[in-house]
């Protein structure tokens, strides 16, 4: 009787100690669970995605130049003894500007072809007698080079004569004579400004945000202060892809075509029209995670992270333009994060940042 009792009160406490075990599991799970859901959100910036649409314009300002601009110097020195046209008239390439006195470059031309025909003279009558063994290889050869020097010599002295004559390098207006008949010019000293009006370009900066939406053959609208109402209608014909090491900006070209009374230096004012059609979003290059298949960005909705898949198309800078079939303008893509985040974390929207 006594050892069914104990029995039974052994029985008891076990069933007591599973008991009191089991609630104390439940109780740790419950507490871990509620930490769990509790955890604080990820703070993060965004922007709202923004595509560069048909109607977008950057504004921009530069000067205007001709599309060929000059200054012409004289290869050679001599007195100026005649100036051909005056200074806004148009000349032909290869036209005569002005004009040195050529003299005693004519005299060594001349000598130097008396020079040169002789010794072809020579070295005819060296061949002949080598063929019969008359002269030695060592004379033929002398006479050879004797001829080729004379040639050389020849071709100098006829450049020098032809330099004498400054002509127009490039078809264009002349913008400035720096000399006047009967002075002596030195070689190698500017004697003339050409510009070729018929067309016209200016150089501008723009961001590279700016850059990566825009390209070559996108329309550029123009007015230039000193002559209201005239309007210019280019293109973007050069875009630097290398930054300003000062001001962090790129170099981009636009051509337009000439019209009455533009002149070099013309202060112009301009707008870039923005190609549509990209079907993309222009975004920081932070804002991209992973590369090819893989590329995807962050959306915050209702305090939520979402990541979405994209394309890509032509990096550059710190933009780049995305492609994607679940995004859509005004979405707060998110830029920042104060740490990691993943698909379907909790968010908090600390600040957004207009584009």
């Amino acid at each position: 009787m006594k050892r069914g009792a104990l029995y039974f009160w052994i029985i008891v406490v076990g069933i007591a100690v599973i008991v009191v075990l089991s609630h104390f599991l439940r109780a740790a799970r419950s507490e871990r669970e509620l930490a769990e859901d509790e955890a604080p959100a990820v703070a993060v910036t965004t922007i709202p995605l923004r595509a560069p649409g048909s109607t977008d314009s950057i504004s921009v300002t530069g000067l205007l130049r001709g599309i060929h601009e000059a200054q012409v110097s004289a290869e050679t020195g001599g007195r100026v003894i005649a100036l051909y046209k005056e200074v806004g008239d148009f000349f032909a390439k290869g036209a005569p500007i002005l004009q040195l006195d050529s003299t005693v470059k004519s005299l060594a031309a001349q000598q130097a072809d008396v020079v040169y025909k002789k010794a072809e003279a020579d070295f005819e009558r060296a061949r002949n007698l080598y063929k019969v063994q008359s002269i030695s290889d060592t004379e033929l050869e002398a006479a050879r080079l004797a001829a080729k020097g004379a040639e050389v010599s020849w071709r100098i002295t006829e450049e020098v004569y032809s330099n004498t004559t400054v002509r127009a390098p490039f078809a264009g207006t002349l913008a400035r004579r720096s000399v006047e008949l009967g002075e002596m010019v030195a070689p190698g000293v500017p004697v003339a400004a050409l510009v070729d009006l018929r067309r016209v370009k200016a150089e501008f900066e723009l961001t590279e945000r700016e850059l990566v939406a825009t390209a070559e053959g996108d329309s550029v609208l123009a007015t230039i202060d000193a002559l209201p109402g005239l309007a210019l209608q280019g293109t973007i014909t050069a875009r630097s892809l290398q930054a300003n090491s000062g001001t962090r900006t790129y170099a981009v070209e636009a051509t337009f075509p000439g019209a009455a009374n533009i002149a070099s230096g013309m202060f112009m004012r301009g707008h870039i029209i923005v190609k549509g059609g990209r079907g993309g979003f222009l975004v920081p290059r932070e804002a991209l995670f992973g590369s090819g298949d893989e590329a995807h960005v962050f959306i915050a909705e209702g305090g939520t992270a979402h990541a979405r898949r994209v394309r890509t198309e032509n990096p550059r800078g710190g933009w780049v333009v995305i492609q994607g079939d679940n995004l859509k303008a005004g979405d707060a893509l998110i830029v920042m994060a104060a740490k990691a985040i993943e698909d379907g974390a909790a968010v908090v929207v600390g600040k957004e940042i207009e584009q």
